[in-house]
């Protein structure tokens, strides 16, 4: 700055001079405003938007500029735009800096009116900053020189930093936008208690400003807003289980697939079942998908859950998946069918498989966490049912194919003649699915609506039948074509 010309150096010193004098009466048109940024505790980098809003033409610029709490740390200060050849000189004090903008030489433009930014302003945010929380940042001790370097007043507009991140609504220290963000937003929008924090509005209102679509937030929390984060879950699940939470879980939640037929290939739709200790508000699921022996669809709802929102989506080898109640009604503690997932079988198994699911969590009422189980291990493996069971066939009714589960119980000490057959309404045998010793455990096939001639039946009821030693089952099941 030592080679400015004689009238800058008489701008600078009069912005200098200025400083130490009283602030005077604010003038129309002449705004100074902090832009509404954020960032997470402990990281750099983040940008402060500074704007000016001027109807006077102006020269040279200082100000004050600090953040409440003392949470930030100013590490650089860049002039941008219409201010790009200009000058900053910046003083680190208490919260914050005192900044001067001037111009680099005789022939630097001025600052015409306009409104829109003029520096940014680099900041980290330290460590010990609580997340979920905000500090004021604002401007004072302003002066300013039009170009005839005379003073002009500039008024001012403080902006929040927010520490946190939009759509992180339930702030957690894994910076994740997840399940539980989607459950509490929810609750927000429904009014349910508590009362949304200062934070969770902001993080939670994700529409366009009508009056400026690059701005988002528009001051409402409604189905719009979840809809968005739904679409940003989907999009940002990672493929790995969560930390372990501090507090207690609201009860437990174990998620089954069905293990996919051996000796098929085609279209099927595969059940995820559930066991819950507690009401189910939502559920978020990745699945790993295998290319060369199965295609994956997004998932169909069943009875238990066809009030609940669904959003799904592929990438790459995963299929996400989030299920949520959008009416504060969750799905009922128990046990049944959470939901169908299409599947094309593109060559035989080998052996029992199932479809790994790589991430779940569950949430119950008020967006608490529920320890959710899914992935087989010597500590989760199902242990053998207690009794005889055939489960409701699925699809219900049918075109292409069902899936029929059923169960032999521990009781059975040896492997037992078991069969499944499907009659039509004259009690006359369509169809022999399974007919082999079976041991004590759970079994899922697959009847693709062909007779045991290998033609197609017709549309109607039919009657599907466990036999199993001297225990006999029956269930009813509907052929669409």
């Amino acid at each position: 700055m030592k080679h400015l010309s004689k009238s800058l150096v008489i701008v600078l010193a009069l912005v200098l001079l200025a400083l130490l004098a009283p602030e005077a009466p604010a003038l129309t048109g002449d705004t100074l405003k902090v832009e509404n940024s954020s960032g997470w505790p402990g990281i750099g980098g983040y940008v402060i938007p500074i704007t000016l809003k001027n109807a006077t033409t102006l020269r040279a610029l200082a100000f004050r500029l600090q953040a409440n709490p003392d949470s930030l740390i100013i590490t650089a200060v860049n002039p941008i735009l219409r201010a790009g050849a200009y000058t900053v000189a910046m003083e680190p004090i208490a919260k914050g800096a005192r900044i001067l903008l001037v111009p680099t030489n005789a022939s630097t433009p001025a600052l015409i009116p306009d409104s829109t930014a003029i520096l940014q302003v680099i900041v980290s945010v330290k460590n010990n900053t609580p997340g979920g929380t905000k500090a004021t940042v604002s401007l004072d001790s302003v002066t300013a020189a039009n170009v005839s370097n005379q003073a002009v007043t500039v008024r001012t507009k403080a902006g929040h930093f927010w520490f946190g991140t939009k759509g992180d609504v339930k702030y957690d220290e894994s910076m994740a936008v997840d399940l539980f963000d989607v459950l509490r937003l929810i609750d927000i929008a429904l009014g349910v208690a508590p009362p949304a924090t200062e934070y969770e509005l902001w993080a939670g209102d994700l529409s366009p400003n009508p009056s400026n679509p690059a701005i988002i937030g528009d001051g409402l929390i409604d189905i719009i807003d979840i809809s968005i984060l739904l679409d940003m879950v989907v999009a940002t699940s990672k493929a790995a289980a969560p930390p372990a939470a501090s507090s207690p879980s609201a009860g437990s939640v174990r998620l089954e697939v069905v293990d996919l037929p051996q000796n098929y290939v085609g279209e099927l739709d595969v059940p995820i079942y559930y066991r819950a200790s507690a009401p189910i508000s939502g559920i978020e699921l990745v699945f790993k998908t295998d290319a060369a022996r199965y295609q994956l669809a997004p998932p169909k709802k069943t009875l238990l859950s066809k009030n609940m929102t669904m959003q799904s989506a592929l990438r790459g080898d995963e299929l996400h998946v989030i299920l949520c109640s959008t009416d504060g009604k969750p799905m009922p503690a128990g046990e049944g069918e959470l939901l169908t997932l299409p599947v094309n079988l593109l060559q035989q198994q080998t052996e029992a498989t199932s479809i790994e699911i790589k991430h779940a969590q569950a949430g119950s009422e008020a967006a608490s966490r529920m320890e959710t189980i899914y992935a087989r291990s010597n500590a989760m493996e199902l242990q053998a049912p207690d009794s005889y069971s055939l489960a409701q066939n699925s699809p219900n009714p049918f075109n292409m194919s069902t899936t029929i589960r059923y169960e032999i119980p521990a009781s059975v000490q040896n492997a037992l003649r078991t069969r499944v057959l499907v009659y039509n309404t004259q009690g006359r045998l369509v169809r022999t699915l399974e007919d082999r010793q079976r041991s004590a455990g759970r079994y899922t096939i697959v009847w693709n609506g062909r007779d045991d001639a290998g033609r197609y039946v017709a549309s109607g009821i039919y009657f599907y039948k466990l036999i199993a030693g001297d225990v006999i089952l029956t269930k009813k099941m509907a052929v669409m074509k």
